[in-house]
């Protein structure tokens, strides 16, 4: 063969080898990078996949209509409603969960407790918040059918706390329709209880909370606490509990539960408490308040002390009583 002729036929023999290596009928040797090759991980998967249908061969023999009705056809009807029973939604009767940090979307069911109110007066407390150390006075005044509470103190002549709440009564005792927190005389924050709408609002955050039968404010919980307690001789127990659904200022509201701890003696400046009924409030989030109080049997179960903790923060406010006026 001369050589152009050879050169013609190399040519020739390599486009044909080109050709079969493109179409898979010449084998690779396994190099360094097969395993990455794309082309056989897809067929690989084509394989396993396929693995579940029927052959056609099957499928041939079966007429078509059989084949819908017959036992091969169920596993494919069947298998989607195994997971609805995991998904089905609560009942609407649940109360939101302790994770939830969004408004009690409502549905929140408390105890309701008989009340015995006490008569209008004035408690004047020895004040300590932080190093600073003052006096406050809170003043009761309930009327027929509405009601007035304030809380005020001062420490070093400069008020330190101003708390008002103003409402009236129901079944559940008292009912709380403004509730203010006001820094050198001027109101700066204020929960609103609209019964009429049945929501609580607030004069800063946009949130607003379905109103919870016999709810009370970060105030009137301390007189409401008394009346519960005063109506129920057996909720002055050890490891009693009293319930009530309490709202703040900054959007809050959550679930006091107070816990009763015992009896003890007390000397405050008032003089010996005896018999004072000590009751603790665990807080549920980190910078929500704990509470212990200690309530006085001799003076309708008034608190003769209490103790408020930010836990997070460190902050405290503490009241012990000093002096007891009359209206």
């Amino acid at each position: 063969m001369r050589p152009r002729q050879r050169g013609a036929a190399a040519v020739a023999a390599s486009v044909l080898l080109v050709h079969a290596l493109l179409l898979g009928l010449v084998p690779q040797a396994p190099g360094p990078g097969w395993r990455a090759q794309p082309p056989r991980v897809v067929q690989v998967r084509r394989i396993v996949a396929d693995a579940s249908v029927p052959a056609p061969r099957a499928a041939a023999a079966t007429p078509p209509a059989t084949a819908a009705r017959g036992p091969q056809a169920q596993p494919l009807q069947t298998a989607p409603t195994a997971p609805v029973p995991a998904v089905a939604p609560m009942p609407p009767a649940q109360p939101a969960t302790e994770s939830e940090a969004t408004p009690d979307p409502g549905g929140l069911t408390l105890p309701q407790y008989a009340t015995l109110l006490p008569p209008p007066l004035s408690l004047v407390f020895e004040l300590r918040r932080g190093l600073a150390g003052g006096s406050a006075t809170l003043n009761w005044r309930p009327q027929q059918d509405s009601y007035a509470l304030s809380l005020q103190g001062q420490a070093f002549g400069v008020a330190v706390l101003a708390w008002s709440s103003q409402g009236g009564f129901d079944g559940a005792g008292i009912a709380p329709l403004r509730y203010t927190e006001s820094r050198r005389g001027r109101e700066v924050r204020a929960a609103n209880f609209q019964r009429d709408k049945g929501i609580v609002t607030f004069s800063g955050p946009t949130t607003q909370h379905p109103l919870i039968a016999g709810g009370q404010d970060r105030l009137s919980w301390m007189v409401q606490l008394a009346s519960v307690v005063a109506a129920n001789p057996a909720l002055a127990q050890e490891d009693a509990q009293v319930s009530m659904w309490v709202v703040g200022t900054r959007g809050d509201a959550e679930v006091w539960t107070f816990t009763v701890l015992g009896r003890v003696t007390l000397q405050l400046p008032i003089g010996t408490v005896a018999d004072a009924v000590h009751l603790i409030r665990e807080p549920r989030r980190p910078y929500d308040t704990q509470v212990q109080v200690w309530l006085d049997p001799a003076r309708h179960y008034l608190p003769a002390q209490a103790f408020l903790l930010v836990r997070a923060s460190g902050e405290g406010t503490e009241f012990r009583l000093q002096e007891l006026q009359g209206p």
